[in-house]
């Protein structure tokens, strides 16, 4: 399969962090905007070709060459040596195949952000609203902080109450942490240059 037929942007490489080789797959892919956790999986069976790892990409339907907002995925497999496999082939539950990728040996894995990723209306667990302050829970791998969004006020042309706050990711998240619950930000007035805050329509899905 030709990388300008994948479906976003992959890449795979051989790791060795002094205890154990690794493969690491990262990809970054366009939806719709659904947001489950997409995760690799090594498919089984695996296919005929032993130089190729199949792995299948949970939720993987849902990747659409159509779409706008990009998701990404970032895992690591243990291999016994460094020529274990030179390519990596990505399938989704229907066996249809999102990318196919040759196995890099020396070049650092990367993927350009400003290509793969693109800022998206999070859907945020909780909002808190005072005087001074602004408390987001928001989902989080364990690497999201106050910097992994942009909170935007929009005063319209009035400048009038309740204002419209729109909540964006401008980082992905490539940590593994399971924290069901999310994670708390909190903006100040200083932070987002406000002398206080007001009412505002939360543009946001809050799920």
């Amino acid at each position: 399969m030709n990388p300008s037929q994948n479906i976003g942007n992959w890449s795979a490489v051989i790791e060795n962090d002094g205890k154990a080789l690794q493969l690491t797959v990262t990809g970054a892919f366009p939806t719709f905007g659904q947001k489950p956790v997409y995760h690799l999986l090594i498919n089984e069976p695996q296919g005929i070709n032993d130089s190729q790892l199949v792995l299948i990409l949970v939720y993987g339907t849902l990747v659409n060459p159509m779409g706008s907002v990009f998701f990404s995925v970032y895992e690591s497999f243990a291999i016994e040596h460094t020529e274990k496999y030179n390519s990596v082939l990505i399938i989704d539950a229907n066996n249809r195949t999102i990318a196919e990728i040759n196995v890099n040996n020396e070049k650092q894995n990367f993927i350009d952000a400003s290509i793969s990723f693109q800022p998206y209306l999070e859907v945020i667990k909780g909002i808190e609203i005072y005087r001074d302050k602004i408390q987001l829970r928001v989902p989080s791998n364990g690497l999201t902080n106050k910097e992994s969004f942009e909170v935007k006020i929009d005063k319209g042309f009035t400048g009038l109450p309740p204002f419209r706050l729109e909540i964006y990711r401008i980082k992905p998240d490539y940590g593994k942490a399971l924290l069901p619950d999310g994670f708390v930000l909190e903006y100040t007035n200083e932070d987002l240059h406000e002398d206080h805050f007001s009412a505002y329509t939360l543009i946001n899905q809050i799920g």
